[in-house]
């Protein structure tokens, strides 16, 4: 069961895509099933994607969310299925993404507006309001309508365990509904079948998990030998860049005792991590991209666990490893906040960066829909990037310790002062962007809160200046 991180919920046989019957890592089993303890698909250990044909009503939409919570562990729970439209703006055939769900006087709770492997894509579909009811034709002021989705989203709330619904218009909530739907279905199948295709496609073929590695550097020729021995001893073969960002120290000498095992490549002038790291993705000819800082250290198998997950996790498109840290050549202990996390993490991401570098490894086609590092930052450049893409995109995780990241060094990027200056531009652009009410109320609470503390930073430098300090 453990493998199992995308759980599709559908009430009615007849709703069920084909793509859940015909791909490779994707399971069709009921809840009546699951409820009398046949687990015989989900104690598969081959199967990443499972679809739960539920039932249809409220009361089996409570039992299937309940049973997911206690005996799966999925990052992402999407209800699919058919809904009745309210709304002049949804006709029957449209395909709509729900943004929120209701039920009665019940106040609304938000859905993930997201899908794995699709991302942005999800933007070009029409967010919409829906209303869960007992019965066909029952009343509730929304724009469309079923007879499943809160109840299920009410299940998760109270979850790490995103929910989302993905509707197929196939009726208008009214006396003649029975008849439309089942004219309906056939197009409903098609329709979903079609949108999720690249899912299909991506768990049907033999995926590439060729890596370069690319590490920036300026000014740590020891440091950097280290790190290069530890990506030259993995145990999974790879590329290997290192980009010089104009060193004044020895750099270029101390890498040619590596010869012709690494690619090198310099600037003429210091550039900044960002373009750096920009200019190594840019030649690295692999379908998965890793980074090192020159001041942290992979353990051998770091590149080998994180491809057996992504194996048997193949909907991921970047993931990390866990990390150990090291101040001042001491071990130190993270906080709970500082904890990886796997899936959807926009909001802890506004917070803090909760993705390092060091322990990332991603497709080069993702990096690029980025527009990779932002070279306009020379500080905070990846929480930057990670809080775009954690909007968009759920992340893996492997809690294998496989990186050791060092900190306490004179020269270290992560050390300058006034970081948050830097998180205040990324967190505006965000909040500008966002059309969703909900994530745009988390950017603004971080937002004001870092605003706060710069603020008071300028207050407290004001005040030293006067006195002379």
């Amino acid at each position: 069961m453990k493998s199992i991180k995308l759980v599709f919920l559908i009430a009615l046989k007849q709703e069920v895509p084909e793509f859940l019957s015909s791909t490779t890592g994707c399971a069709i089993t009921t809840l009546k099933a699951l409820l009398a303890n046949d687990y015989r698909i989900v104690d598969d250990a081959s199967i990443s994607v499972l679809a739960i044909v539920t039932g249809v009503g409220h009361t089996l939409s409570i039992e299937a969310a309940t049973w997911v919570k206690d005996h799966l562990n999925p990052y992402q729970v999407i209800n699919l299925g058919s809904a009745g439209s309210q709304s002049k703006q949804f006709a029957m055939g449209n395909l709509v993404v729900v943004s929120s769900v209701t039920s009665n006087e019940s106040p609304p709770i938000t859905c993930l507006d997201r899908l794995p492997v699709l991302g942005t894509i999800m933007k070009d579909v029409s967010l919409v309001r829906l209303g869960s009811v007992l019965q066909i034709g029952d009343a509730i002021e929304s724009d469309i309508v079923d007879m499943e989705a809160y109840w299920q989203a009410q299940g998760f709330a109270d979850t790490s365990i995103a929910f989302s619904s993905l509707k197929y218009i196939t009726d208008t909530n009214d006396a003649i509904t029975g008849c439309n739907v089942a004219k309906q279905l056939p197009y409903l199948r098609d329709c979903f079948n079609d949108f999720f295709q690249p899912i299909a496609d991506r768990l049907n073929k033999s995926l590439d998990y060729s890596i370069t590695v690319v590490i920036p550097t300026y000014n740590r020729s020891l440091l950097l030998v280290r790190a290069v021995e530890s990506v030259l001893e993995q145990t999974y073969p790879c590329e290997c860049i290192v980009v010089d960002d104009a060193s004044t120290d020895d750099t270029l000498d101390q890498l040619r005792v590596f010869a012709n095992r690494i690619q090198i490549l310099s600037f003429p002038q210091n550039k900044g991590v960002s373009e750096a790291r920009n200019k190594g993705v840019l030649a690295a000819k692999t379908e998965w991209i890793a980074f090192l800082d020159s001041d942290d250290v992979w353990k051998p198998d770091k590149l080998i666990n994180q491809v057996a997950y992504l194996k048997q996790h193949p909907l991921f498109d970047i993931t990390q490893c866990d990390e150990a840290w090291i101040r001042d050549d001491k071990p130190k202990q993270k906080k709970v906040y500082h904890l990886k996390q796997e899936g959807w993490f926009f909001k802890e991401s506004l917070e803090r960066c909760l993705i390092s570098p060091s322990a990332v490894l991603l497709t080069k086609r993702l990096f690029n829909a980025y527009h990779g590092f932002n070279q306009q930052f020379p500080a905070c450049e990846d929480y930057d990037l990670w809080c775009y893409l954690t909007r968009d995109y759920p992340v893996g995780f492997n809690a294998n310790i496989d990186m050791i990241k060092y900190a306490g060094h004179a020269n270290q990027l992560s050390e300058r002062p006034f970081l948050d200056q830097y998180r205040l531009k990324t967190l505006t652009s965000l909040l500008n962007q966002e059309t969703n009410a909900l994530y745009s109320s988390y950017i603004e609470a971080v937002l004001d809160r870092k605003q706060a503390i710069v603020d008071q930073g300028k207050l407290k430098r004001i005040s030293r200046t006067a006195l002379g300090v």
